[in-house]
Order: C-alpha cells, then structure tokens, then sequence
C-alpha cells in the first residue's frame, strides 16, 4: 500500500486508512481509498488497450466545466513501481453506482 500511500499524499496530502481493490471493466486496476479525513477517492491504473486515462481526464474536466457532475481528477501522472512505469490517475469518487454492463 505504500506506492497508494504516496499517490494519496501527492494528490490531497492526507493518510489513507482504508483500501480496497477492485477491477473496473476495462481491466484497468482500480483502488477505492478513503483518507483521515473521510474523503473518499478512487486510483485508476491506465490499461492496455482502451481510452488514454489522459484523455479521460481532459473528458471529466470539460464535463465538470459544462456543469456535469464528474468526478475531479486530482491527480494524473507517472508512477515506476517494480512491475513497469505506467499512467495513474487519482480521482474524487463519484456519487452513485456503476452502471449495468450492457
């Protein structure tokens, strides 16, 4: 949990105190994270194939600017773990569920 520790810290400057792994359905890895505070956030990993988690990002931005209401990106960048760089971003939850597949 320390490479999430850290994303949280870069992102919102708080602790985490509670994690949970999830897979969402495009196979990207995602963590829903809640801080000392109480915010809740979700990190998404950037996938093989699919949408560019940057050009998500500029999506939910332009959403939020047209006052729909998206989740705010906090933080997107580059992270190196052992395992390969890859694109990350932190993002506030957004309320509600997901939608039915299909």
């Amino acid at each position: 949990m320390s490479e999430l520790s850290w994303l949280v810290r870069r992102a919102c400057g708080e602790q985490v105190v509670s994690c949970r792994r999830k897979q969402d359905s495009h196979a990207r890895e995602v963590h829903e994270v809640v801080t000392a505070s109480g915010a809740r956030l979700v990190i998404r990993g950037e996938a093989e194939d699919g949408m560019a988690l940057d050009q998500e990002a500029w999506f939910l931005a332009r959403a939020r600017q047209a006052g729909v209401a998206a989740p705010e990106v906090l933080w997107l960048g580059a992270v190196d773990p052992p395992a390969g760089s890859r694109i990350v971003m932190v993002q506030a939850a957004a309320a509600g569920g997901a939608l039915p597949a299909g």
